[in-house]
């Protein structure tokens, strides 16, 4: 038997260094990969972790029941980060308009293009937890 914690000062203090750092890096004039992919694929982990401990936190889970859901959990997270990144280049996209945007549609595409690796990683990294 596993049990998670009910509330998590750590995952409280992600959230907000999640929070400012988005407002830091939209505001930045930056049109590398590297910091929108960290934030892309931090979202949505932080939203399974925030969802995990708020659901099952505080309640004995099966060591098979806790490998299931962290895998599961793991698999949509890295399926929903593509998605997510892209959705964060739009929205530097459309609050920068320069006559050449920040991320072009070609690094879009490729970002989008790699679906089935993050989906693989996020399967591999929540069964590995």
């Amino acid at each position: 038997m596993v049990e998670w914690p009910a509330r998590s000062r750590a995952l409280t203090a992600l959230t907000y260094i999640f929070g400012v750092a988005f407002f830091v890096w939209i505001g930045y004039e930056d049109t590398t990969l590297t910091p929108v992919t960290i934030l892309g694929a931090a979202l949505p982990l932080i939203f399974l972790a925030q969802f995990l401990t708020r659901r099952f936190g505080g309640s004995p889970l099966s060591t098979r029941k806790g490998m299931l859901l962290l895998g599961a959990g793991g698999l949509l997270a890295g399926s929903v980060t593509p998605l997510t990144i892209a959705v964060l280049m739009a929205l530097k996209v459309s609050l920068h308009s320069h006559a050449n945007p920040d991320f072009p549609p070609e690094a879009v595409l490729g970002v989008m293009a790699r679906t089935p690796v993050w989906a693989l990683g996020g399967l591999l990294l929540g069964a590995a937890l």
